[in-house]
């Protein structure tokens, strides 16, 4: 009796899943493999700038969250692929954001920059699911260095554009 009221295993895997029944599945169905999105946790304007203007050279788009609370709302906004964080912001440490971030299962790429980074916190970051962590030494052009050289490596198939004044002007006007 018990093998006549079990169910075909076969008959669970034959139906194809609606992807707008997962808003995060469907935006990124509609999106080609060039249009990326990144959030960026920090609360200085100018570490933000280098940031967002390497980012956006590589064809980025850059969204900002100034305070920790701000991230969950950026996630669920714009399902980013990629969230870089400051390690030291003043109302958490970038490893419990990303503790947060790896709880709700989300699973865009992490990375962590640290002026001086110690063995504590790398090993706190791993635990916590940092994905890498970019040192800059205190520079802001080695920031911008670092994470430039990591999305060449990390995602090499993107086409980067070069920025000139002329591209700049085009772009603004259209």
């Amino acid at each position: 009796m018990y093998e006549k009221n079990k169910s075909d295993r076969s008959e669970l895997f034959n139906h194809r899943i609606d992807p707008s029944f997962f808003p995060a599945i469907a935006r990124r169905l509609e999106e080609s493999p060039y249009e990326q999105t990144a959030i960026v946790v920090e609360f200085r304007d100018e570490v933000f700038a280098e940031i967002r203007t390497r980012l956006a050279d590589c064809g980025w788009q850059v969204i900002r969250a100034e305070q920790a609370c701000d991230v969950a709302a950026c996630m669920n906004l714009y399902d980013p692929q990629l969230v870089i964080v400051n390690d030291a912001m003043p109302d958490e440490s970038g490893c419990l954001i990303t503790f947060k971030l790896r709880l709700n299962h989300c699973l865009p790429i992490v990375w962590l920059y640290s002026s001086q980074p110690k063995a504590v916190a790398r090993r706190y970051g791993k635990f916590c699911g940092v994905d890498k962590v970019l040192e800059y030494d205190g520079v802001l052009q080695n920031l911008g260095e670092a994470i430039e050289g990591r999305l060449q490596r990390r995602f090499p198939v993107m086409n980067y554009v070069e920025l000139t004044p002329e591209t700049r002007r085009h772009s603004q006007l259209g």
